[in-house]
């Protein structure tokens, strides 16, 4: 039941792809240890006064892309064989900035990432690239069993939801084999947006317009009344989302069945090499400048290495910390590696304008020196002689049982007689 660090095994991804060991975390005091590392190439019912809370909206629109390096902020790159949805949802309540993007309208000002096409293209791509990095996984936790009731907390395109819940057809989006499939689950995913495609075909499927850090008033769907209690809470790139994580987590203990799991997969932007070559870069000054503007509101973007502390302090055991490495740019010898560099790269490239523009601002950017620090970040990020990676966290921890809970309270009561 303590918590440990899984710095030595791995699954193999789905398609044969060899894995990079796993890193030890990347703290300030075992940084350079890193860096030597080797290259392995919320459905509410009853009284909610707020209506978004209680019901699913969906609507139907569309995008396509660019390479990374042209200076434009849609995603079909050509160098990475991945395929457009054809389908973006737009979001009615948004709201747009001097940036020209649009943002979520409901809890205006709660998350500073755009809601629009181009962003919904960037979360599937994204969500192809972290499956790569850490495995081939949809879910790392070791259930026995199919969750009954799963909760994706800000879920986005809903693209790993509807995955978990029910294998999506093979497309170019997903390049390796998915090896979950739990048809027998009911699976929620939660956003500030309603961004997610209607499936009629998926039924055990749903998304809701709701904030996860406010109480959550999920029911059962056969009674309608019964609190809903969840075998499994995932949550995945969610450092940017909550000023106190903790709340979060908290509301996930509480809604959660005695046994079940709750797991982050969150990348740390932080970035090391093999070869200290990335010690003044730009990649290092963007992710610092975007560190800096986050840390003004109060979001501590390097949170995912208090993951493992703060599920203890909550009540969580069995507390597991893997540490994946996600190389930047193609730089890796393995085949598979270098298009997961490819995919990162990508990611990191167009998505910049979008995903930093407030962050930049906050930091005390005017609007044209974050325009030079991304295009100054699009014209060296792909420099292979970097070497760069991005520690990938995943952290998974379980509810104990009642009974746990009672031995270790009589346990206490011993020690302290």
């Amino acid at each position: 039941m303590g918590s440990t660090t899984d710095t030595n095994t791995i699954d193999q991804p789905g398609d044969g792809a060899k894995e990079a060991p796993l890193l030890s975390p990347p703290n300030d005091t075992d940084k350079a240890a890193s860096e030597r590392a080797t290259d392995g190439d919320s459905a509410a019912t009853g009284d909610d006064p707020d209506p978004d809370r209680s019901k699913n909206r969906h609507s139907t629109s569309s995008a396509s892309g660019s390479l990374h390096s042209q200076p434009t902020s849609i995603l079909m790159p050509a160098e990475v064989p991945r395929e457009p949805t054809g389908s973006t949802i737009i979001e009615p309540d948004s709201v747009f900035d001097d940036s020209g993007r649009s943002f979520h309208g409901y809890k205006e000002g709660k998350y500073f990432l755009p809601n629009d096409a181009a962003e919904q293209d960037r979360l599937d791509l994204q969500h192809a690239m972290l499956m790569m990095a850490t495995g081939g996984k949809l879910a790392h936790a070791p259930m026995d069993h199919d969750p009954e009731y799963v909760m994706d907390v800000a879920t986005g395109t809903g693209i790993w939801a509807i995955q978990f819940g029910t294998l999506a057809p093979t497309t170019a989006l997903s390049q390796i084999r998915i090896a979950q499939e739990h048809p027998g689950s009911h699976v929620i995913g939660t956003d500030l947006s309603k961004i997610q495609p209607a499936l009629p075909m998926v039924q055990n499927c749903e998304f809701v317009k709701d904030d996860a850090e406010e109480e959550w008033l999920y029911r059962t769907p056969e009674t309608g009344t019964e609190k809903m209690l969840f075998d499994y809470v995932h949550l995945r790139m969610v450092f940017t989302c909550f000023p106190d994580n903790l709340v979060v987590m908290r509301h996930a203990f509480d809604n959660m069945r005695p046994g079940g799991w709750i797991e982050y997969c969150d990348l740390y932007i932080d970035p090391l090499s093999r070869t200290g070559r990335h010690e003044g870069s730009t990649v290092q000054k963007f992710w610092a400048t975007f560190r800096k503007g986050m840390s003004k509101i109060g979001r501590d973007m390097l949170c995912p290495r208090n993951y493992k502390t703060w599920l203890a302090e909550v009540g969580f055991v069995d507390i597991q910390e893997q540490i994946h490495r996600c190389p930047l740019a193609d730089w890796p010898s393995d085949p598979a590696r270098k298009r997961l560099g490819q995919y990162a790269l990508v990611n990191l490239t167009e998505g910049a304008r979008g995903f930093s523009w407030k962050a930049l601002g906050f930091a005390g950017l005017s609007a044209d020196e974050k325009e030079n620090l991304i295009a100054e970040l699009r014209r060296d990020a792909g420099d292979p002689s970097l070497e760069i990676f991005h520690p990938v966290y995943v952290v998974y921890a379980r509810k104990p049982h009642d009974w746990e809970v009672e031995q270790k309270t009589q346990a206490q009561a011993a020690r302290d007689c």
